[in-house]
C-alpha cells in the first residue's frame, strides 16, 4: 500500500509512521494483473464492507477522476493511529491482502491549525 502527498501519485512512499498532510493519496500501484482493489479504512477486511471498492487502475483510495487521484483528508480523521487494509483480486480469481499503518498528529486533524484573536496583538486567541 503506497501512499503520496501528489494527486499523479509522484513519489511515492509506503504507507508507514506519520502522515503530516492535510491531504493524502492512498493507493495500489498498478502491475497490469490486478481485477479490482478494496481498500478497507480503520478496519480489517475479514467480515467487513470495504469503504471503497476499484474496479480498473488506477487503484486510489478515495477514487480517481479520470488518471488524477482523489485525496483522503486527515482532517476528517482522528490524531492517532489508524490503518488501511487492502484486498487485491487478480484477473486469475486469486486474492492478496496488505496493509498499512499510519499516524496522524494533532496539528494535522485541524487542532490548532487557525487560532481567531479579536485584538491586534493576538492576545486571547481561540481554535
Amino acid at each position: 500500500v503506497g501512499w503520496s502527498r501528489d494527486s499523479q501519485r509522484g513519489s511515492p512512499m509506503q504507507l508507514s509512521g506519520t502522515v503530516e498532510a492535510l491531504q493524502v493519496y492512498i493507493f495500489v500501484p498498478d502491475d497490469g494483473d490486478i481485477k479490482t482493489v478494496e481498500f478497507f479504512l480503520d478496519k480489517t477486511v475479514a467480515g467487513n464492507t470495504a469503504t471503497h471498492k476499484e474496479g480498473k487502475a488506477p487503484y486510489d483510495l478515495a477514487g480517481t477522476s479520470g488518471t488524477t487521484s482523489l485525496p483522503l483528508n486527515t482532517v476528517n480523521l482522528p490524531a492517532g493511529a489508524h490503518f488501511v487494509e487492502v484486498l487485491v483480486t487478480r484477473k486469475n480469481g486469486a486474492t492478496e491482502e496488505a496493509r498499512g499503518d499510519f499516524t496522524i498528529p494533532a496539528i494535522s486533524n485541524g487542532a490548532a491549525l487557525l487560532d481567531v484573536s479579536a485584538t491586534s496583538d493576538r492576545m486571547g486567541g481561540v481554535p
